[in-house]
Order: structure tokens, then sequence, then C-alpha cells
């Protein structure tokens, strides 16, 4: 009988002590919760999100370019050309643009030994030649490194280039007959496939510099006004480098 009434009394202070505790739970404010400082990883966030990289933008550069062909085996004789494009910059690895370059270049035998096929002496091939090009491309650009604030790529394309050779005189080449083959006639337009690589470095408010180094490799061997007589056939090119001011024209949200 003691045992169950020790029993009973445990059990009373047990329900007691419940009974405090839920009350005091119950009459508690409840505390706002304590903000919680940025992590290392949050804040870094908010940095990078300032600085967006452009979707879109403009491209407007000079660029020195140099000849190489059938008169001159190396490149040299560096000739302005002014740029401007629209460059796409969705994708994280291929992104396409736009382009137009005016520009010149000049072709000179200079001291060189004669790199002609004789014909007789009825034809007299050109040692110099100089001319104004225009350029219409589209370009295809391969990121390796793309970051906000950093790109390296590689780039290639097709297009399209207009050239006008013409001797030290100032007179169309392509209607001096006698400096070619009786037979030999070319196009003043070709097809061009430029390759190159170049590297982007952009500010946080999106605009960026640019420089590029590549070749305008042609589908003519006339950009000297010069092919059969040549010892050579091969086709001209133009080694160019280019500095660029990258212009936002619309950027990630």
């Amino acid at each position: 009988m003691k045992l169950a009434n020790l029993l009973l009394l445990l059990l009373c202070l047990i329900g007691g002590q419940t009974m405090v505790f839920a009350q005091t739970d119950s009459t508690a404010k409840p505390q706002p919760n304590a903000p919680q400082a940025d992590s290392v990883h949050d804040l870094l966030l908010k940095q990078f999100d300032i600085i967006r990289l452009p979707n879109r933008y403009f491209t407007i550069g000079l660029s020195a370019n140099a000849y190489k062909g059938s008169l001159s085996a190396n490149y040299q004789s560096f000739k302005p050309a002014f740029h401007i494009g629209l460059q796409l910059n969705r994708k994280k690895r291929l992104n396409g643009s736009f382009n137009l370059a005016i520009g010149s270049y000049v072709a000179d035998q200079g001291t060189n030994a004669p790199i002609f096929n004789p014909d007789g002496n009825t034809r007299v091939p050109n040692s110099f030649a100089s001319s104004t090009f225009i350029a219409l491309h589209y370009g295809l650009n391969l990121y390796v490194i793309k970051n906000r604030y950093f790109n390296w790529y590689l780039g290639t394309g097709f297009g399209l280039m207009r050239f006008n050779p013409q001797d030290a005189e100032g007179a169309d080449l392509v209607d001096q007959r006698l400096t070619r083959q009786s037979n030999e006639n070319y196009s003043t337009v070709t097809s061009v496939i430029p390759l190159n690589t170049g590297v982007n470095f952009f500010h946080k408010s999106g605009y960026g510099l640019g420089f590029q180094v590549g070749w305008w490799n042609t589908n003519t061997q006339y950009l000297d006004n010069v092919g059969k007589l040549a010892t050579e056939q091969k086709n001209d090119n133009l080694l160019s480098y280019k500095f660029s001011l990258l212009v936002p024209f619309s950027t990630a949200k």
C-alpha cells in the first residue's frame, strides 16, 4: 500500500512539472528571426551580378593589314582598315557575328628577284599594285575561355571581298591586258574565309576592348593582278592585326 501511494505521488509531481513548462511556453513571446550574415558564396554572386556580359555588342575597330602573294613572299607594307560589326554573345561556346571592313593594301615586288614566267616580249607583268577593298562576312567564334571579365576565342567565317588593283599612277590594272596572258581575265570580287584568334577584356559597365590577329584567305590570285605569269600558282591573302572598342547593345539580366 505504501508503495502504491509513493508511485501515485511521483506521477503527480511529473504531471505538475509538465503543466508548468507548457504554460511557460504558451506565455513566451515569439522572437523574430535574427538576420543572418551573407555567406561568401552569396557575396560573390552579388558581386558578379553587377558585371553582366552583353548579349550583343557593337565592335568598332581599326586594323593594320599586309599582303602576301606573287609580288611578295612575306607580309610587309601594312595599311589601315576600318571595321564595324555586331557580335552575338548569348551562347557559352559558339557565337556568330556580322562584320564590315573597308581598307587598303599594297603589293610591291621591291628589290626581290623577278618571279615571273617569261612570255616572250609581248607581256609586261606589273611589279607593283595597290588597292582599296571592302569586305562583308559572317563570322563564327568558338570561345576557349569565356567569363565576365575576359574572353579568348578562335574564329572563322565566310564572306565576300571587292578589290581593285591599280598601278603606281592610279590606273586600273584589270584593264591593262598586256600585264597578263592574252586569255587571262579575272573578277574583282572574291570569296574570303577569315581565320583568326582574339581576346576581349570587359569592364563591369559592359564596355570592353578587343585585340585580334588573323588572315583574310581569298579565293583569288589577283589581289596583285598577277596570276598565270607568276612562278607559283597560289591564292593571295592578307594578314590583319585589329584593335576594337566593344559597345554593349543589350545586356543579360
